[in-house]
């Protein structure tokens, strides 16, 4: 029989693989939208002012 020891610590490498798959599956989104492509420029845009 699995004694408790083992057992916490196989759960517990088991939710920090499962946290660690559920932050790094997903790709990174820009604020605004898409992000550009690698080495391409960046769309031009400009900044909202107050005046």
């Amino acid at each position: 029989m699995i004694s408790r020891r083992a057992f916490i610590s196989s759960l517990l490498a088991s939710l920090i693989v499962l946290l660690a798959w559920i932050n790094f599956a997903n790709p990174a989104h820009a604020l605004g939208g898409k992000q550009p492509p690698i080495n391409e420029p960046a769309p031009e845009f400009t900044l909202p002012t107050n005046t």
